[in-house]
């Protein structure tokens, strides 16, 4: 089997073609678009678990022995709520030691 000149020159053109199209419509777009599609959104439940979870890991290891990993999370989950409405009354949230004071609060709890 042959193939001409002619045949590779059609597909190189039309491949050059589809490339040149390509990019004009690519400059088209807008790169907020783009970057929009790559943007990851977590739903504020997630970044709230997520919390609550790095705060459990480390409240666990100032316990120690006290509690399993397992019981200091869902302590923890129970009542992150109304320490932080306590320790909001004393300090504003805002404030760079607020969460040394939160994970302080729910040491006590143990």
């Amino acid at each position: 089997m042959t193939i001409s000149d002619f045949s590779i020159h059609n597909v190189l053109r039309t491949y050059n073609k589809q490339f040149r199209i390509g990019k004009l419509v690519k400059g088209k777009g807008t790169s907020q678009s783009e970057a929009k599609s790559d943007a990851v959104e977590i739903s504020m439940e997630s970044r709230q678990m997520a919390f609550i979870k790095s705060l459990s890991n480390e409240v666990a290891v100032r316990v120690g022995d006290k509690a399993t990993p397992e019981q200091v999370e869902v302590k923890v989950a129970q009542n992150i709520e109304s320490v932080v409405g306590e320790l909001s009354h004393e300090i504003s949230p805002e404030d760079e030691n607020f969460v040394e004071l939160l994970k302080e609060k729910l040491v006590e709890l143990f």
